[in-house]
């Protein structure tokens, strides 16, 4: 099955939380999904960058 982020961002689940996309890149609503984060932490922009791994 695949899922493209523009129908990702449609979905109630995430809608409801109000996404913002943070791309120049013009076709990317149209990519096809391969992953996504799931966490319970409101803040994890932090701990997903490469930066703060060590």
């Amino acid at each position: 099955m695949s899922l493209l982020l523009a129908d990702a961002f449609e979905h109630e689940s995430l809608k409801a939380a109000e996404p913002v996309l943070r791309t120049d890149v013009p076709e990317a609503l149209s990519r096809q999904l391969r992953w996504v984060h799931s966490s319970e932490v409101l803040d994890i922009a932090p701990l997903l960058r490469a930066e703060s791994c060590s």
